[in-house]
């Protein structure tokens, strides 16, 4: 974790180049230990940040300046090992709970998964004791693509959307509603289906698994 005043130096310094500790400690957020904290990040002389930092901090600043691609480099947790040849690849599941048709939905985006390859998890099969909305996000980290049920307008996937987003996640939408869709998300591609159909919904599940982008080398190319 990088202290706030390390982080304020780090952006001062950006545009700064050098650090003027006079000037920085009378506006920055500097607690008195900064330098100390700072000097893993600065030059031997303690004033400049290394200039593959300082390449490094305008690389993320430009990947931000939009919503994060799938190459967004801290899309995925860097604490767990690259997937190896023939594991399945992670994949989110955000869904509203509680409707009598979930648990057939979630088993239709399950089967369709597994067929092309991906380990399914909704939010609501985590075991792990802890922060719920914790493991959503280091589950959505993980993940190389979301499947959002945008049924009803459920508050809590639209949240989990959100953070998918955030991450440069490809997110694969669908709905059994007949409207249009939220604003935010209407331009995006979607998947209709009804509840008593889902081998539709399957079939066109199949299809949207089958496009997910390659991020190995060993995984199939992209249908077209």
């Amino acid at each position: 974790m990088i202290d706030r005043d390390v982080v304020n130096l780090i952006h001062y310094i950006r545009w700064k180049v050098t650090v003027d500790w006079g000037e920085a400690h009378s506006w920055l957020f500097c607690a008195a230990d900064t330098p100390v904290d700072a000097s893993k990040y600065l030059t031997e002389n303690g004033n400049q940040i290394p200039e593959p930092l300082r390449q490094f901090v305008r690389e993320v600043d430009e990947q931000l300046r939009d919503f994060p691609k799938a190459d967004f480099m801290f899309g995925y947790p860097l604490d767990i090992l690259p997937r190896q040849p023939g594991e399945k690849r992670p994949a989110f599941v955000a869904m509203p709970y509680g409707e009598k048709w979930f648990e057939p939905v979630k088993k239709t985006i399950i089967d369709a998964g597994a067929k092309k390859n991906f380990d399914c998890l909704v939010s609501l099969d985590m075991g792990a004791a802890g922060q719920i909305i914790e493991q959503v996000w280091q589950q959505i980290r993980r993940a190389e693509i979301v499947v959002a049920d945008l049924t009803n307008s459920n508050p809590n996937v639209f949240y989990e959307v959100g953070l998918a987003h955030a991450l440069g996640k490809q997110i694969i939408f669908i709905t059994q509603d007949t409207g249009k869709l939220p604003f935010d998300v209407s331009t995006s591609r979607c998947v209709r289906y009804e509840e008593d159909k889902l081998p539709l919904l399957q079939d066109g599940l199949e299809k949207a698994f089958s496009a997910v982008p390659q991020r190995y080398t060993f995984d199939p190319k992209p249908s077209s």
